[in-house]
């Protein structure tokens, strides 16, 4: 989502991974210096974007989706764990689009490519989960960690994600958000995917 920005009328949209939707007004006549919007234009931007294209992203060139993003592709092999009404379901829906199935649940004991983990700081302990997710991990696998934002209910703050990954055997090797969600790809310690 960097560097990607609309033009409706005398706004500007940028969009940031750290910041989100930030809203500029153009400036009335060429080389005057554009000045930030003080109000929040998160609704405008989540607004335009679900009307124009969903879940996809106004991303990187060949990023389209939340399974091209994940890196999840057609013979990728999926398990779903935590899920709730709080989770987002087009995160799921995108990944089952791309791999032409449904996703396995919790009680699988298939080997996968990936887990998609969705945690709230009141499910319990970070590591506990990290470990039962790994349970099913091939060898070449990742862990996405799907948590609220740190400022939202049920949030995790990232340190406590890190240390979390590193008790279970695991690094963190990108971090990207996800709608209300933030998504940490976890790794076994050793292994860069």
């Amino acid at each position: 989502m960097v560097g990607q920005c609309f033009l409706p009328h005398y706004l500007v949209f940028c969009f940031c991974p750290c910041a989100g939707a930030v809203a500029y007004r153009r400036p009335p006549f060429p080389l005057s210096p554009i000045t930030p919007i003080t109000t929040d234009v998160s609704s405008i931007a989540l607004s335009f974007i679900t009307k124009h294209g969903g879940n996809k992203t106004l991303g990187a060139a060949g990023v389209n989706t939340y399974a091209d993003r994940l890196g999840i592709h057609a013979d990728d092999i999926v398990q779903e764990i935590g899920w709730d009404e709080d989770a987002d379901s087009s995160i799921s829906e995108a990944i089952e689009d791309a791999v032409g199935e449904q996703l396995l649940d919790e009680s699988t004991d298939e080997l996968c490519d990936v887990v998609l983990l969705w945690f709230r700081s009141d499910d319990g302990d970070l590591v506990d989960a990290l470990m039962d997710a790994i349970r099913n991990l091939g060898d070449s696998g990742r862990v996405w960690l799907m948590t609220p934002g740190a400022s939202k209910p049920g949030g995790v703050h990232p340190g406590e994600i890190s240390e979390s990954a590193q008790l279970a055997g695991l690094m963190q090797t990108k971090a990207d958000r996800f709608g209300e969600w933030q998504g940490s790809c976890l790794t076994p310690a050793g292994t860069k995917k």
